[in-house]
């Protein structure tokens, strides 16, 4: 398998504001600490001019001068499509997304955009009615989304944060089923333990040829945080067995938030240790 890092690798080393030209500048750190690809992500959306004036070629072609894949774009600045009530009934983020699919095909890449869903405002406060209403109001949304995706051929991933209007492996796969064929889900470790599904580690196996991507971190099961696989409560051992079992073949990308000074430590133990539990599952093919 390939190793990865995600937009947390980015955001570690110059904050939530950076720019194409700080993905550019961490490509070769990225190659030097042994990984085979990366993600990039665009955090804000008035980010996105940054991408279609220069700098979507300018790490596409740093990338392959330094044989690096991207594995992900992550389109960051979607949660707030689906934030609350009047954003998820609007055309909010539509426009936006269409921009990022375009942004794909200036880099030729035909790999996965991810969308992240956050936390749904007083999602405690809904009743069941307005839940449903919610709900069959995401599931025509994305629907559009992947018209648009299919128009440009990208794989579409969700990734789900704690809160947010759908979690749980089962609900997860019904919505990933509701919106059709294409539409897949990101495996974010950290989010689905800290949204208190104890099943984590499990749901490669139910999820399948839905799991597109990864973003492999650890926490305590109660703060969502994106600690280095190992620091946390996650069972590593099981969730390394299922993504083998369950036939994955992307990537195994990191997610750990770190200082920047210790980025180089973390991503280079988060790696060791994965490594580890992998060599010792297939010792003869991998």
């Amino acid at each position: 398998m390939k190793y990865g890092v995600s937009p947390a690798f980015l955001l570690s080393l110059f904050g939530e504001q950076f720019t194409p030209k700080d993905v550019v500048s961490a490509i070769s750190l990225i190659r030097q600490l042994g990984f085979d690809c990366f993600q990039s992500e665009i955090v804000f959306a008035d980010k996105i001019t940054l991408w279609e004036n220069g700098g979507a070629k300018a790490v596409s072609q740093t990338a392959e001068e330094n044989e690096l894949t991207m594995s992900q774009l992550v389109a960051h600045f979607m949660m707030e499509a689906f934030k609350d009530r009047e954003s998820l009934f609007s055309d909010e983020g539509v426009s936006e997304i269409t921009r990022v699919f375009q942004i794909a095909d200036m880099m030729r890449f035909q790999g996965q955009v991810t969308i992240p869903m956050g936390p749904f405002r007083a999602i405690e406060c809904l009743k069941e009615e307005e839940k449903q209403q919610c709900h069959v109001r995401l599931v025509e949304k994305m629907r559009v989304i992947m018209e648009i995706a299919c128009h440009f051929g990208n794989p579409v991933a969700i990734e789900v944060q704690p809160r947010a209007l759908i979690s749980g492996v089962s609900e997860i796969l019904g919505f990933l089923e509701e919106v059709g064929s294409g539409l897949g889900y990101n495996y974010d470790t950290g989010h689905a333990w800290a949204s208190g599904a104890v099943d984590t580690a499990q749901f490669p196996l139910v999820l399948t040829d839905r799991l597109m991507g990864t973003h492999l971190c650890d926490n305590d099961g109660i703060v969502n945080l994106s600690l280095c696989p190992g620091e946390g409560t996650i069972d590593w051992a099981t969730v390394m067995k299922n993504l083998v079992v369950s036939g994955y073949q992307g990537s195994i990308d990191l997610e750990i938030f770190t200082d920047a000074e210790r980025v180089k430590e973390k991503y280079s133990a988060g790696k060791a240790y994965l490594d580890g539990l992998l060599s010792s599952i297939m010792p003869r093919t991998y």
